[in-house]
């Protein structure tokens, strides 16, 4: 199977080639029949990978370093379509190890009972999985393992590939959020902030054009649909030491739609309700959020740190009292003022 893989991957390669030394202006979408013939390594792929899940330890680097590569290319629609199959490689060996991981656990002695019983034909995997309890696909380290190809290619320059694993990530908290353990949320967060950070945490638009604002704020509104699910959704799943994360994050996608908003605005456009929604998302949030950490605080005593916290989050929110939206500034200065008040014996 190595092989197959390697000979796929070298397919790819020589295509990759071929788009970078000639004018071949061939696009994944629409193209003709000779260029798609072209792609052959890489839709194949991906679809071995999808009938060989159960043996991911083989050859997980492998097809990593493949995808990864395709999606620094410079074709921008080989790069996208590179991006969006690492990342479906990800969800279905996410998907596959967490259908299969309680079975394997419970089933192995059964399994070993049976002595020499062929595994199971006709569905491309066998019925023991025990390699996701070893190494770097062990029980503490597998979804880190799953999610860092997305934090390696992460700081890319180019918003559509941040688009593309934003989305990816939102795919997973709507679908498995309840199955993402810590390491794995700090792994999420992490890719998150990184996204984040580039580009996008700062209040000010200078130099930038109208193509990279609007990259922004499509980013920010897909950000602040992933916030949106982990805030309210999955809250108290998350390593108490990733909550100041999680407020850098809403900072920065709440900078990007505001610098949207402005930028709107210096052209005499009306409001959009895009724009709006998304401070006032951050806002419920960093109330959700207050209560969580007074709950969590008033649980475990003092075993953490929570003053830092406390003081991340109200400095975060205090910025929000100077927003350029009227009704933005006085939601803000309300939460803050009740979270001063109600949760006054945490914040002491």
């Amino acid at each position: 199977m190595i092989a197959f893989l390697e000979a796929l991957n070298q397919l790819t390669l020589e295509y990759m080639e071929k788009i970078t030394t000639t004018s071949d202006s061939l696009t994944v979408d629409g193209m003709t029949p000779e260029g798609r013939s072209r792609l052959f390594g890489l839709s194949r792929m991906l679809d071995t990978i999808r009938v060989n899940l159960y043996r991911l330890d083989l050859f997980w680097d492998l097809a990593v370093a493949h995808f990864v590569c395709i999606a620094n290319a410079k074709n921008p629609s080989l790069r996208v379509y590179g991006v969006e199959n690492l990342s479906q490689m990800i969800l279905n060996s996410f998907n596959y190890i967490i259908t299969h991981h309680d079975a394997s656990l419970k089933g192995e002695e059964a399994e070993e009972s049976k002595g020499n019983e062929s595994p199971s034909k006709g569905n491309g995997s066998p019925k023991r999985v025990t390699y996701i309890r070893t190494g770097k696909f062990s029980e503490e380290l597998w979804q880190q393992t799953l999610f860092q190809p997305w934090l390696d290619i992460c700081n890319t320059k180019f918003a559509e590939m941040k688009e593309a694993i934003l989305s990816a990530i939102l795919k997973i908290l709507q679908n498995s959020g309840h199955d993402i353990n810590s390491g794995g949320w700090t792994a999420i967060l992490t890719i998150m902030c990184e996204i984040s950070e580039e580009n996008l945490g700062t209040s000010s638009i200078t130099g930038k054009s109208l193509v990279a604002v609007i990259s922004d704020f499509i980013l920010a509104l897909i950000g602040f649909k992933c916030l949106d699910k982990i805030v309210n959704d999955y809250l108290q799943d998350l390593p108490v030491d990733c909550i100041t994360k999680l407020l850098g994050v809403m900072e920065n996608f709440q900078k990007a739609a505001s610098n949207h908003f402005f930028l709107k605005s210096t052209n005499a456009n009306p409001r959009s309700t895009a724009d709006n929604n998304v401070s006032y998302s951050s806002l419920n949030m960093f109330w959700n959020i207050a209560d969580f950490v007074n709950r969590k605080q008033i649980k475990e005593g003092k075993s953490y740190d929570y003053g830092t916290i406390w003081t991340n989050l109200l400095e975060k929110l205090s910025s929000l009292c100077t927003n350029r939206l009227l009704e933005v500034r006085h939601s803000a200065i309300h939460i803050f003022a009740s979270i001063l008040v109600q949760y006054s014996m945490s914040l002491t």
